[in-house]
């Protein structure tokens, strides 16, 4: 279980937890999926918070005791009245299908939220990025350069929402392929992050995350390397030592040395990894899996399959039980050990 690092109340993480059991989500995915969760909820509790009518004080209730059902009425109930409260009700209708994983609800709430207020730069950069978790980049793209225009207007062009949407672009392009054009938006967007909210900011540790991945898939690992380091050291300061980010951080910083096949590198990252998510969310969590999976992966690698065969049944045991046996990442997992099994 999440142990509210996150300061999200439990009862809500307990729902997100269910229906990621319920809903197919592949192992890999459910990291950044339980990410983007947070971050949604957290945006829907502010959003909340700077309203004073009945209807965002009672859905913040409902939301705190994990009833997004309830919250989900309160405003459907909401949307034929006045323009503007309208589209921000569709909005929050759009968030709560997120925390919901109810991705093609959410959609047509986001859709209609921008048409009711289609200046709203919030509301298309949101829509941008859902479109962009569905793959539909074509779509995205205007959203998000339409979403910057307005924000570079109404705030200035070194305002952390325009970062944000900075960010966003070269995420687009990073995975459409377009290294060089993602490049620019990655470090302007990360210099105004450093400038507005200062360089030890989780906000500066997320973009050298994301620069540095991109060093690392055009091969250049040393400026990756420098700037994961850097990342992960923010992190540690500003979130603590024992963060699930910081896994997160250690994570992928293995992983570069891993590629790189520097695995006496690796090793101890991926170790100190799983031993943070272990901690952080609970022997049984499938991000617990995904760390077990990877080390076992770098210890065949090393040929050293009597240590990585018990931490694949490890594995596959917490996937069976939380995913069920069927699930793609169960089978994936399987697969590893099976493989292992034959050599």
């Amino acid at each position: 279980m999440f142990n509210n690092q996150y300061g999200v109340p439990q009862k809500v993480v307990d729902r997100l937890l269910k229906d990621l059991d319920e809903k197919d989500i592949k192992l890999q995915e459910r990291e950044s999926v339980t990410a983007n969760w947070i971050q949604k909820y957290k945006e829907l509790e502010s959003q909340l918070a700077s309203r004073t009518d009945d209807i965002a004080k009672k859905t913040k209730a409902f939301l705190d005791d994990g009833k997004l059902e309830d919250a989900e009425k309160l405003f459907s109930e909401a949307l034929s009245g006045a323009l503007e409260k309208a589209a921000n009700n569709a909005f929050s209708l759009a968030q709560i299908k997120v925390l919901q994983l109810n991705y093609p609800e959410a959609k047509n709430y986001y859709q209609q939220a921008v048409q009711l207020a289609p200046e709203n730069a919030l509301y298309l950069n949101e829509l941008g990025t859902h479109l962009y978790t569905l793959g539909a980049y074509d779509q995205a793209e205007p959203l998000y350069k339409r979403s910057l225009s307005i924000w570079e207007q109404t705030l200035g062009k070194d305002h952390p929402d325009v970062a944000k949407s900075l960010n966003n672009l070269a995420a687009l392009y990073y995975t459409q392929g377009s290294y060089e054009q993602a490049k620019p938006f990655y470090i302007r967007s990360l210099a105004i992050w450093k400038k507005a909210l200062g360089t030890e900011h989780p906000n500066v540790a997320s973009g050298l995350n994301n620069l540095a991945l991109l060093y690392k898939t055009e091969g250049k690992y040393s400026q990756a390397e420098s700037l994961y380091q850097e990342s992960l050291a923010i992190r540690k300061k500003a979130l603590g030592e024992d963060h699930p980010d910081v896994a997160t951080s250690l994570n992928n910083l293995a992983g570069l040395y891993y590629t790189q096949s520097k695995f006496a590198e690796a090793e101890p990252l991926y170790q100190r990894s799983l031993d943070i998510r272990v901690k952080a969310l609970g022997k049984e969590h499938p991000d617990v899996a995904t760390s077990l999976n990877n080390l076992a992966m770098l210890y065949k690698k090393l040929g050293k399959n009597s240590q990585a065969k018990p931490l694949y049944q490890r594995s596959l045991a917490i996937l069976e039980k939380s995913l069920g046996e069927e699930h793609p990442s169960t089978k994936a997992v399987r697969n590893n050990l099976q493989k292992l099994l034959k050599d």
